[in-house]
């Protein structure tokens, strides 16, 4: 029997499905690259929660009524796992 998931993989996948539901209409690539603004920088974790409560630019603001706070959590721990992912080794 293959060992429970951490917290931490739960998060991931939980933001994971997070990011396809709110953010790949806008963001098909990713957080990287294919955004509509064309902003490809890497932000810092608390900047992406940043953006996305106030948003910026043609990015909409999602208050906590539009997307909880446990959501962003995911969402953040899932954008940061993808760029360790994508991290030259």
């Amino acid at each position: 029997m293959p060992p429970a998931p951490t917290p931490a993989a739960l998060s991931v996948a939980r933001g994971e499905r997070v990011f396809k539901t709110q953010c790949l209409r806008c963001h098909p690539s990713g957080e990287a690259g294919a955004a509509t603004n064309g902003h490809d920088e890497a932000l810092p974790a608390f900047l992406i929660r940043l953006q996305v409560r106030r948003g910026l630019g043609k990015m909409p603001a999602f208050p906590p009524q539009a997307l909880a706070e446990a959501d962003l959590d995911d969402l953040v721990a899932h954008l940061m796992a993808l760029r360790q992912l994508q991290a030259p080794q």
